[in-house]
């Protein structure tokens, strides 16, 4: 059961699965969907965004699962009518967090979220209430 009701979820999960565990890149992906189909079934909007490359993989091969994730939560979206938000459009190139969106190469800086913010704004907008 859902207790609040948000009119809008954003939904973005999967970088600790692979920066800190060995989760398989389909069960994070069939985590998502479960959270954001949930989401749609109690009338709240799931936007489900892309997993966030960064900057300096360690090796661990975490930017190659990200792009498998997204793909995976891309296709997935589509098929279901849920809106599936590409932030790496925004911050990334080459599959690879642009460092000058970062401090450390995995957390955004304060130039990164003023991006994020007008991305996600003409999301939120329609749904405040008129002044």
């Amino acid at each position: 059961m859902i207790v609040l009701k948000p009119r809008i979820v954003f939904v973005m999960i999967g970088l600790n699965d692979f920066l800190w565990e060995e989760i398989p890149v389909e069960l994070v992906a069939t985590h998502i969907q479960f959270i954001a189909a949930r989401l749609a079934a109690n009338s709240i909007v799931p936007i489900v965004q892309s997993t966030l490359y960064v900057s300096n993989d360690t090796g661990k091969g975490v930017n190659s699962r990200i792009k498998v994730l997204n793909d995976l939560l891309r296709s997935w979206c589509a098929e279901n009518a849920i809106t599936y938000l590409d932030l790496n459009n925004e911050f990334s190139m080459n599959d690879e967090l642009l460092s000058r969106f970062s401090y450390d190469g995995v957390h955004l800086n304060r130039d990164a979220y003023v991006i994020w913010r007008g991305v996600i704004k003409e999301y939120v907008q329609p749904l405040s209430p008129d002044p």
